[in-house]
């Protein structure tokens, strides 16, 4: 009798652990990103080591942009996003020398949920997917925030690179649906909303064929696991056919 009981209190105490719901962290990387340019229409630049955004006119920042798609098959299903942290590698450029020796000012930099599929080998200007018109989250700067932090909305002098990351509840509404599946997992494209005067300056946001892993994208997710149904129903006849027999 006292083995019966002592089964039945395990697995009272099982479904107890079951019916609570545990976090996780997860780091997420990207399947496929490369970028497109309305310079060179039908070239494809899938093997290179960076994804350029760049302004030469005013036009350029919707010319020259990345798409870049993660690999979600880490996610669990029936999962809760408590936080998403997309982010990208920037390492400044500048066609006369290395980094931006001069004060700039810079428009805000945005992520748009991808509306059509792509493979970064095959995708082109020409070919490239549409995208939601509203921008899933936008950053105006980047950097540590109280570090090294550059906002693109005021002038600075910038001499090195760092981080963009998206961190806002858009993209962790866009995660959240990408991995119940509400919203196809085609990825992001990110675009500059605005323009700028000086004509030599781009950015590259370094890609996964970058010899260095810790530059390439990454989504960072912490997410809530949300037992299954059938978890209940299992223990919950398992401790009630022991009290059962206890009787």
């Amino acid at each position: 009798m006292k083995i019966k009981k002592t089964i039945a209190v395990v697995l009272l105490g099982l479904l107890v652990v079951a019916s609570s719901a545990f976090c996780v962290q997860v780091t997420l990387h990207t399947s496929d990103d490369s970028f497109v340019s309305g310079a060179g229409p039908n070239a494809n630049y899938g093997g290179n080591t960076f994804m350029r955004i760049r302004h030469q006119s005013a036009s350029d920042w919707g010319n020259y942009f990345p798409l870049a798609k993660f690999d979600l098959s880490p996610l669990p299903s029936n999962i809760v996003v408590n936080s998403a942290r997309m982010r990208y590698y920037v390492a400044l450029t500048d066609d006369g020398g290395p980094g931006w020796p001069a004060a700039d000012d810079f428009p805000a930099v945005a992520a748009y949920n991808n509306l059509q599929d792509w493979a970064e080998g095959t995708v082109t200007y020409n070919n490239r997917p549409t995208s939601d018109a509203a921008a899933a989250d936008t950053l105006d700067h980047f950097g540590l925030i109280s570090v090294d932090e550059v906002y693109f909305t005021s002038p600075n002098t910038i001499s090195s690179g760092g981080w963009l990351e998206y961190v806002g509840a858009g993209m962790v509404s866009l995660v959240q649906d990408w991995a119940n599946g509400i919203t196809p997992n085609y990825g992001v494209t990110i675009k500059g909303t605005g323009d700028y005067t000086d004509t030599s300056r781009y950015f590259d946001l370094q890609s996964k064929e970058n010899g260095n892993p810790a530059v390439h994208p990454t989504i960072i997710v912490d997410y809530t696991v949300i037992p299954e149904p059938a978890t209940f129903g299992l223990i919950g006849c398992l401790v009630a056919l022991f009290i059962a027999r206890k009787r």
